[in-house]
């Protein structure tokens, strides 16, 4: 948990029902595979992730079958090659040194996929009954460190979640 001065506060992702915390949602969780320019050039249609080098994080296994199944294409796809690291961080590191396609969060890519530095190959994204939310104890919420720090989170939250429509419109 992330300590202000006389509160205390956190950012997590769930389903917001966590007990004694009142949790305010400030975007959804949404997965978008992603590679560089150079790989996506290869990439014409979700089936050729078949052909691809997938990158995968050993716990998160399941948000590639997840975003398959948002794709259309059958959840046991077998790619040509699979990279699996213990890390989110090592696996973005293989995808921006061009090693194949990872499933990301959003959030987690965002400034990459607008610098250019990653790319999402295909339009389509899949989002989970999970959200991105700050979680707070009831009596809190009227601490002004805390309405001051939820403030200027709602208002990055706002800023992110008008960038992903513009990198990933409806």
């Amino acid at each position: 948990a992330a300590l202000l001065p006389g509160s205390e506060c956190t950012v997590r992702r769930g389903t917001g029902d966590w007990l004694g915390y009142t949790a305010e949602e400030l975007f959804a969780s949404t997965l978008v595979p992603v590679c560089t320019p150079a790989l996506a050039a290869d990439l014409l249609h979700p089936d050729d992730l078949c052909t691809a080098t997938l990158i995968v994080v050993s716990h998160l296994r399941d948000q590639w079958r997840w975003w398959f199944d948002a794709a259309g294409l059958p959840a046991a796809v077998q790619p040509a090659n699979e990279v699996i690291f213990e890390s989110s961080v090592m696996a973005m590191q293989a995808v921006l040194d061009g090693v194949g396609v990872a499933i990301a969060q959003l959030p987690y890519v965002s400034d990459a996929l607008m610098s250019g530095r990653l790319v999402t190959p295909f339009p389509i994204t899949s989002r989970r009954y999970e959200g991105w939310y700050l979680a707070y104890r009831p009596p809190q919420e009227g601490d002004p460190a805390l309405v001051v720090f939820r403030d200027w989170l709602r208002g990055e939250a706002e800023s992110q979640r008008q960038a992903h429509e513009r990198l990933m419109p409806a």
